[in-house]
């Protein structure tokens, strides 16, 4: 429960000083200061809703790619779930397990 306390004076400590500096903004009358880091936190906002990578054609669309690229190698086959040999065996130890301690 400490970390949480800890959090929540430190949210509290960040907010007041959000609300301190939006009244020095106000007060003073730089409205250019505060149009500025409103657009910026907006951008910041919309990139983190909306990344560019999104905008991009998915996998399966119809869109021809360009001329001259060719599918991968693992496109093109079809994939199985069948499980594979694998070429390691288990070779039993040579070492003589009772002159050593079971725990050290």
């Amino acid at each position: 429960m400490a970390r949480r306390n800890k959090d929540t004076v430190w949210g509290i400590v960040l907010a007041a000083l959000i609300v301190l500096g939006l009244a020095q903004i106000i007060m003073s009358g730089q409205w250019s200061g505060l149009l500025i880091g409103v657009v910026v936190l907006g951008a910041i906002f919309l990139l983190y809703k909306f990344p560019p990578g999104r905008f991009r054609a998915p996998r399966g669309s119809s869109i021809r790619p360009k001329h001259g690229v060719r599918p991968s190698r693992n496109s093109a086959k079809p994939r199985t779930r069948s499980s594979k040999a694998m070429p390691f065996k288990v070779i039993e130890g040579g070492k003589d397990d009772d002159q050593y301690p079971r725990y050290h």
